[in-house]
């Protein structure tokens, strides 16, 4: 299975599986503020055997904003990096306004972490225009992959108004439903756009794509395959941090 590969590859393979183990197992028995340390070094480790292998030439799966996954270091824009930053602090602002509803620090965060989730998809990247047109632009090579950029920019857009009107004002009820909401949002953005990509073989139909109906359905397959691999254990890696980051404060508070 890991025949030929090198040891940080193959590090970077078991590391969803030691993240899981250990997260099931510190789950309840440990402490708040050492629970959080674990799951922020774990958070730390996967991202840099994450980006030490994209720059040695490794699979590469560390460009995670703006228009996918599978991008190697090289390829890291700063629109990666803005989407990335919103991505952490929205999640981070709205579970900290779950848990502790009225908190100011939870309205400041999410409205941070919106904003600049938004403000990625309007920076555009290299010599192309901004993504914001590009998703429009992509209907004319794959209505599959444009539909699921479309959903998910609008769901980044809808997480990041919730945070922007859940003032910390709001009855607990109302804050608790927004925040959970704005997060199912965020990361359901990211699953339906992977869902689209997955389909892209069944419903692709340009002038002069012709696959028999077996070979669409392998290459779904196999697109199935990669998001249940890679792409999960992407989504896993880049959860750790804001799930380290609430667990810390909210563990905190309770003390």
């Amino acid at each position: 299975m890991f025949k030929g590969r090198s040891a940080g590859d193959v590090f970077e393979s078991l590391l969803p599986l030691i993240v899981g183990i250990t997260l099931c197992s510190i789950a309840h028995t440990t402490r708040a503020i050492a629970r959080s340390i674990v799951i922020l070094s774990l958070g730390a480790v996967g991202l840099i055997t994450m980006l030490a292998n994209s720059s040695s030439g490794g699979r590469g799966r560390a460009g995670m904003g703006g228009m996918g996954m599978g991008l190697s270091l090289s390829h890291v824009s700063e629109r990666d990096v803005i989407f990335v930053l919103g991505w952490t602090c929205l999640l981070i602002g709205a579970g900290i306004v779950f848990y502790r509803p009225g908190k100011l620090l939870g309205f400041i965060l999410g409205c941070v972490g919106g904003g600049l989730a938004c403000l990625s998809w309007l920076i555009p990247e290299g010599g192309s225009s901004i993504p914001l047109i590009e998703v429009f632009k992509t209907f004319r090579h794959s209505v599959a992959i444009a539909l699921g950029m479309l959903c998910w920019m609008g769901m980044t857009i809808a997480s990041s108004v919730l945070c922007f009107v859940n003032l910390p004002s709001k009855p607990a009820r109302v804050l608790h439903s927004t925040s959970r909401l704005a997060v199912c949002l965020m990361v359901g953005g990211l699953l339906v756009f992977s869902l689209f990509f997955m389909l892209t073989p069944l419903l692709m139909s340009s002038p002069g794509f012709k696959m028999e109906v077996g070979d669409r359905f392998k290459a779904m397959f196999s697109m199935l395959t990669f998001i249940l691999t890679a792409g999960v254990a992407v989504l896993g890696k880049i959860l750790l941090v804001p799930l380290g980051v609430v667990d810390l404060l909210v563990g905190r508070a309770d003390r």
